[in-house]
């Protein structure tokens, strides 16, 4: 089975999740980022900017990474 999985490396944590497709993980890191605002310490003023300068901001601001890409998931069932 592919799926695409969405993985986020902070400093402190890390996160993993998988998806149907492409636009689902994106959408998943979109509200991973929202969720996590805070943690930024970013001003609320910037929160009006759009999905992707969101995500941006966030990154550079955290240091953390993300990875999304096409991941494989074998069947083990006999």
């Amino acid at each position: 089975m592919s799926v695409v999985m969405l993985f986020i490396a902070r400093e402190d944590s890390d996160s993993a999740s998988f998806h149907e497709d492409e636009t689902a993980a994106l959408t998943a890191l979109i509200q991973y980022v929202d969720k996590h605002w805070t943690d930024a310490k970013l001003p609320d003023v910037a929160r009006d900017f759009d999905a992707a300068n969101r995500v941006a901001i966030w990154f550079k601001a955290t240091g953390a990474l993300y990875v999304i890409g096409e991941a494989s998931i074998a069947d083990e069932t006999p």
